[in-house]
């Protein structure tokens, strides 16, 4: 145990430094050629069967996150490129069932190529990219489904927080997007999108003890900007998704309480995770 515990520090000492310049190298072939290593280094840590339980604390620029069940984890990390845009990589480390060992998934980005993405059935290989930084599980009979929330630096005029929903169908492959977000009876969406004006701040949390996801509710700055989503700002108001009954219905303009707001507003950024 005390040799493994050695072993995985030594990997993780290595990762720090290459993440560190997956995030500050001046230009995009220095962070790429550094991204292809931190893959592979931490893809062979991840071979290891009791690297699950390792938490990788000082990695600060790789959004790390178990599932409340404990069944799997997932690594997200942006590289930002020389035209200022981002691309997201992640990695599902999961334990299957049926082979009695642990597995990884790579998830691979093409957020920009996917039209109409709150209507769309993605997966590992066609993957609406972005940093996790929470994830709810309710339990309920039948297939286990996780809602994942994720921060998207789309550019820089707009920033995006993602509700999308992940679940294993098949050979353990893994599938995003579900039919369960309502905002009425005749309304349904697979993920929730929510664009703003990048110099805003918006907070979206998952409260466990209520089941709701709160966030700010946003208007166009102006009315002639109506549909322009990245000159959307918070108006001091909140909205919510309620969990009812195997759905996500959305409340607009909800009550919260004091110290709630206050938990909400504050920007909780831990190390340059944005949340």
């Amino acid at each position: 145990q005390k040799g493994n515990k050695r072993l995985f520090k030594e990997y993780e000492d290595t990762l720090k430094v290459v993440a560190n310049n997956i995030i500050y190298a001046t230009k995009e072939k220095e962070k790429r050629i550094s991204n292809k290593y931190f893959i592979e280094t931490l893809c062979e840590v991840l071979k290891y069967e009791k690297s699950f339980k390792f938490p990788f604390d000082s990695l600060i620029t790789i959004s790390k996150i178990y599932a409340p069940d404990n069944t799997f984890r997932i690594f997200t990390w942006i590289l930002q490129k020389d035209n200022g845009k981002y691309e997201y990589y992640g990695i599902v480390h999961y334990h299957n069932k049926s082979k009695k060992k642990y597995e990884i998934v790579h998830l691979l980005d093409n957020s920009d190529n996917i039209r109409n993405p709150e209507e769309k059935d993605l997966d590992a290989n066609n993957w609406y990219g972005g940093l996790y930084y929470d994830i709810a599980y309710i339990k309920k009979v039948g297939r286990k489904y996780y809602t994942i929330l994720a921060w998207d630096g789309n550019d820089e005029y707009s920033t995006r927080k993602i509700i999308d929903v992940m679940y294993f169908s098949g050979k353990n492959k893994i599938k995003f997007g579900l039919p369960i977000f309502k905002e009425n009876k005749n309304t349904t969406q697979k993920r929730i999108i929510l664009e703003y004006d990048s110099r805003s701040t918006v907070t979206m949390r998952y409260n466990k003890k209520d089941k709701k996801i709160i966030f700010n509710h946003l208007i166009p700055a102006r009315k002639d900007l109506i549909g322009l989503e990245e000159y959307y700002i918070p108006d001091g108001s909140f909205n919510s998704y309620n969990y009812e009954n195997g759905k996500w219905w959305l409340h607009q303009n909800i009550e919260i309480r004091n110290e709630e707001k206050s938990i909400r507003i504050k920007r909780p950024e831990k190390g340059l995770i944005p949340q």
